[in-house]
């Protein structure tokens, strides 16, 4: 008979992961964007400057953790890298219900998504750490 090495929840979490993370980077395009182009019509707008900060260094721990994860190397880090990009779901929701009028309803619905799919990958990484070197 033969036997199988369970591989699966490290994987999927390797592959959230990376998704989550490419989530991110979205924000952070859209997040720098935003700062860059209500710049001149309102006063500075630091919470979308800071969303589109934390987008874009959530893509990167994001993706270091994703491979991370997909590898089986460094447990710790990997869960760092996954809870910053719960950090960033949290601050786009919180950044799109402050500036609501600035930027489309839309921002929630990312914000939202980029938080399950990092709860989701921060439970599979957290399930596998017995695969962890």
């Amino acid at each position: 008979m033969i036997q199988c090495k369970g591989y699966g929840f490290r994987v999927a979490a390797g592959v959230l992961t990376i998704i989550t993370a490419n989530i991110c980077l979205i924000v952070g395009i859209g997040g720098m964007h935003g700062h860059y182009k209500f710049r001149s019509y309102t006063d500075p707008q630091l919470e979308i400057w800071m969303m589109g900060t934390f987008g874009l260094l959530a893509f990167i721990f994001g993706l270091i953790s994703g491979t991370l994860t997909l590898k089986g190397k460094r447990f710790l880090p990997a869960i760092f890298g996954i809870c910053f990009m719960l950090l960033s779901g949290f601050m786009t929701v919180l950044v799109t219900m402050i500036e609501r009028y600035i930027i489309p309803p839309i921002g929630r619905i990312i914000g939202i998504t980029t938080i399950n799919l990092a709860i989701i990958s921060l439970i599979f990484t957290a399930i596998s750490q017995k695969e962890f070197t």
